[in-house]
């Protein structure tokens, strides 16, 4: 997978998803690598390339958030004002990233806020997809535990 495949960055113009794709760091992680934990400061985003990565919002509870597709953005909360980390990611097998540094990006943003926002606003339909997912697991769970 590059750069320009993912969901998040298609469409935008070339040279800003080349400037995009030059501060991408791929990586490999092991399986049970904790790429960041909940509440720290949210420095980075993630894009999976290979492998799976859980998203732990409560391991008391088991509430655990599998992303296994190419292309799925991971560490959101880097790109809005309070970055913090809403969850834990932990590699569920051998996986392979992107990391993009949040102020690298956002420098690149400040350039071409057209694209910024447009990038800004497919985040926000991950998280929109991702909270709604959510909402239905719960009323799953409430409605086992009245059964």
């Amino acid at each position: 997978m590059i750069v320009q495949e993912i969901n998040l960055f298609k469409g935008l113009d070339f040279g800003v998803v080349k400037q995009i794709a030059e501060i991408c760091i791929d990586g490999a992680f092991i399986k049970g690598k904790v790429l960041f934990r909940i509440n720290e400061r949210a420095d980075s985003l993630y894009i999976l390339r290979k492998g799976s990565v859980n998203l732990v919002i409560d391991e008391s509870i088991d509430m655990i958030y599998k992303l296994s597709q190419p292309g799925e953005v991971i560490g959101w909360s880097s790109m809005v004002e309070n970055g913090i980390y809403t969850a834990s990611a932990v590699c569920d097998v051998d996986s392979e990233l992107f990391r993009i540094d949040k102020e690298k990006l956002n420098r690149i943003f400040n350039k071409h806020p057209d694209f910024g926002l447009a990038v800004l606003r497919r985040i926000g339909n991950v998280f929109a997809s991702r909270l709604t997912n959510a909402y239905q697991e719960i009323q799953v769970r409430s409605r086992e535990k009245v059964a």
